[in-house]
């Protein structure tokens, strides 16, 4: 049964139950959760009336009290939900017929970051996400509000930028830009410039890559600037920007993106070429991007060939194609492929032709080179294994030995099953075999194995 399936047959079931009989089970379970309760609470109070959910999400937010939180530190999950439950509430049901309260709310909610985040753990940042949306939602909430006044508005968003201890502010400016308006940045803008004034300039240095010690308080305000500017699409503002913080050559690429936006494609192409930073492959796409603007193709596609045959960039190798008139296709397709089954990198190299759909040349690049595989890249070897085991039977065999060995030298255990399940595969595929190429058999292989290997017994015993 589908999993769709299963989910309408259980409602089926439980709708067979009747209203009364459900409705006492949920209210059981919100007497021992906490958050069953608080849910319960929420969808009760909204039927009634906007201003009972309003006074019951205020209920709520006294609830994230330092104490209770306190006692919290391993449950970010339970409270992230906890949190999305208000915040959804609040952004579904208020915002849509009272935006002025739904922003009020928004602002307590977005305030309790602080007390949450210092007593409760949120190392896979959940908590993090539901205040992140939350400001995102503010913003967006204030947007609706016609007689807002921008330039208090712009006051109230520096002040949080200026405060941002838990970096939940970190895109406040994007988020309240609609809400601001021209009048409101502007104002913004001059705030920042005001704050940044107080700081000692940095001496000119286009190659800056270092931080100095009013970096701290340099960094949120240029920031602000850059959003600013890109909220203005203005790419003039941006460089100044980057420039203020001392690293303009760090931004390049970011730099090139939003001249070429606005059609300064060679000064784009400028910027870029006076990077010398490391990820040098990561402007490769933008260059050529550049040049094809320019017409001058030849030169893009010699680009990006040059970067394939270095990395092996599968979107390099497509803006090779892309660029490649039709009837030399098929001459550059074999070449790339030979340019891989010699590339130093023989994980890259399989990765990129399995997924070309070279697979006959994939297969051999396993059977000449098998000896230089590293098992323990499980997520490139076990895909490949599975796609040629039907037509390249000795290939698969040998991916799936490199994970089997992998595993058993590490003497991981608790990862045996898996290559209990490969070595099963190894022997299934090996009956498919015709010519080893002078590779050792599925008995020889098994054989030196059990030698190396037999001490294992939790593994054998499962094999056997």
């Amino acid at each position: 049964m589908s999993e769709l399936k299963k989910q309408k047959s259980e409602i089926k079931k439980l709708v067979a139950l009747g209203p009364e009989r459900l409705a006492m089970m949920l209210l059981n379970e919100a007497g021992r959760y906490e958050e069953v309760g608080q849910r319960v609470e929420l969808a009760v109070t909204g039927q009634e009336s906007l201003e009972a959910l309003i006074a019951g999400i205020k209920k709520s937010f006294g609830r994230y009290t330092n104490s209770r939180l306190a006692a919290a530190w391993e449950k970010s999950f339970p409270l992230s939900r906890e949190l999305e439950d208000i915040r959804t509430a609040i952004v579904e049901t208020i915002l849509p017929k009272l935006p002025k309260a739904a922003c009020e709310l928004l602002e307590r909610m977005v305030k309790l970051h602080v007390a949450v985040l210092g007593n409760v753990d949120d190392s896979y940042g959940v908590l993090g996400d539901v205040f992140w949306q939350a400001v995102s939602d503010w913003g967006a909430a204030y947007a609706r509000i016609p007689d807002r006044n921008a330039k208090v508005l712009a006051m109230m968003v520096f002040q949080k930028i200026m405060s941002n201890d838990y970096g939940m502010y970190d895109s406040i400016v994007p988020a309240f830009g609609e809400a601001l308006g021209e009048t409101g940045l502007a104002e913004l803008e001059k705030l920042t410039r005001k704050e940044l004034s107080q700081i000692p300039p940095l001496q000119p240095d286009e190659n800056r890559r270092g931080i100095d010690e009013n970096w701290s308080r340099r960094l949120p305000l240029c920031h602000t600037l850059e959003e600013i500017a890109d909220l203005r699409d203005d790419p003039d503002g941006f460089i100044e920007a980057v420039t203020l913080l001392g690293r303009p050559m760090v931004y390049c690429r970011e730099i090139a993106e939003r001249l070429m936006k606005r059609g300064r494609i060679e000064e784009a192409l400028d910027w870029l070429h006076r990077y010398d930073g490391p990820h040098q492959h990561d402007t490769v796409a933008l260059k050529a991007k550049g040049l094809t603007a320019l017409g001058r193709e030849a030169e893009a596609r010699n680009m990006l060939w040059q970067d394939f045959v270095q990395t092996l960039s599968q979107s390099s190798y497509a803006g090779v194609l892309e660029l490649t008139p039709q009837d030399e296709i098929e001459e550059r397709q074999k070449e790339a492929i030979n340019t891989a089954r010699a590339h130093r990198r023989i994980h890259e190299a399989l990765s990129f032709l399995m997924e070309q759909s070279f697979l006959s040349d994939a297969a051999s690049l396993v059977i000449n080179r098998w000896k230089e595989l590293d098992g323990d890249t499980y997520s490139t070897l076990r895909p490949a294994a599975e796609k040629l085991a039907a037509d390249f039977p000795l290939a698969a065999v040998l991916l799936r030995r490199c994970l089997v060995e992998a595993i058993l030298e590490k003497g991981q255990s608790k990862y045996y099953r898996y290559a209990i399940e490969d070595l099963m595969q190894t022997d299934i595929l090996s009956r498919m075999v015709k010519d080893w190429h002078n590779i050792e058999t599925q008995e020889h292989y098994l054989s030196r194995l059990r030698d190396r290997h037999g001490k294992k017994s939790s593994f054998w015993s499962r094999y056997n």
